[in-house]
């Protein structure tokens, strides 16, 4: 079967529901165990259709169903780029060139999903700081507009009581 064929399948609608950030994270998770197998002199497609078996979530699902319906004479290459095109992942899909890329040229693979998964990392980490940083403002709206005025009623009322008692 062709990648067009594959295109054409219901399964990979269910990557489009789903969370980019959670498929970034699994597919982390997914490759770093890929590469351990391929370490382990596994090829890449048999390392990958491995980790997809032991894996939970929606690439590995996706991955078995490919596997499950005998994709597995499809370059999985081809499999990750669909998966990018219906998840709108621009790191999957560079995950899928990166590998090609490999392949055409004969460079280590391990070395190239290593570099990739560290980019993926580093990018999911910036992320998690910039959601971090507007739940913080959130945090501080109950102290600045809360607290702060409850404290500078507590400094400024005894001089006005003070000055109350004075004639003022």
């Amino acid at each position: 079967k062709t990648a067009y064929e594959i295109k054409e399948c219901d399964w990979s609608s269910d990557v489009c529901s789903s969370d980019l950030n959670n498929l970034n994270d699994e597919l982390v998770a997914l490759m770093q165990v890929a590469i351990v197998l391929i370490s382990a002199g596994e090829t890449p497609i048999n390392s990958v259709k491995l980790a997809a078996e032991r894996a939970e979530g929606v690439i590995a699902q996706t991955l078995n169903k490919a596997f499950s319906r005998n994709f597995n004479n499809v370059e999985i290459v081809k499999i990750l780029r669909l998966i990018a095109r219906e998840a709108k992942s621009d790191s999957l899909n560079r995950m899928a060139l990166s590998i090609q890329n490999a392949i055409d040229r004969g460079a280590p693979l391990i070395d190239v999903l290593q570099n990739q998964i560290r980019a993926m990392q580093s990018k999911n980490h910036a992320h998690l700081l910039k959601i971090a940083g507007r739940r913080e403002l959130l945090l501080l709206l109950p102290v600045v507009f809360i607290l702060m005025p409850i404290s500078i009623l507590f400094v400024i009322w005894p001089s006005i009581y003070q000055l109350g008692n004075f004639g003022f």
